[in-house]
């Protein structure tokens, strides 16, 4: 999805396993409640290490020292071009052919899904939060 910018629906999202729950939008935040609660009921010190270990693998997926990257996007005349096609609706017209090189070490990130709400609610005893990844049926 990052290379082609197609959007997906989130029965599409789900199909794929980026999410796991699809709920219509008048349904979602009671579910978020309701998982929430039950999460809050789950020991505070596992929780803890689950959050933290999560934290250490997408820190370990993190690309350090990118600024050039974004720069080099952010920057360019394409970048410019490419806002002025979207708001105007037509194909952008581009001028650079090559892109940016990457360095072979670096390892791919984790990847993610378009069209996913993403609800933060903060729940149970010694500050335990649970971030919980839902989509909304027929989102885009």
């Amino acid at each position: 999805m990052l290379t082609t910018a197609r959007s997906i629906d989130a029965p599409e999202a789900k199909a794929l396993g980026l999410v796991d729950e699809v709920h219509p939008a008048d349904a979602l935040e009671r579910r978020v409640r309701d998982l929430a609660a039950q999460i809050a009921t789950f020991a505070p010190l596992t929780l803890a290490a689950a959050k933290e270990a999560t934290r250490r693998i997408l820190a370990a997926y993190t690309v350090k020292d990118a600024e050039d990257l974004l720069l080099s996007c952010y920057l360019s005349e394409d970048f410019q071009e490419g806002v002025r096609a979207f708001l105007e609706k037509r194909r952008a017209e581009w001028k650079v052919a090559d892109a940016p090189p990457v360095a072979p070490d670096v390892p791919p990130g984790p990847s993610s899904g378009d069209a996913v709400d993403v609800a933060v609610v903060g729940a149970g005893p010694a500050g335990a939060t649970a971030a919980l990844v839902l989509a909304r049926a027929g989102s885009e």
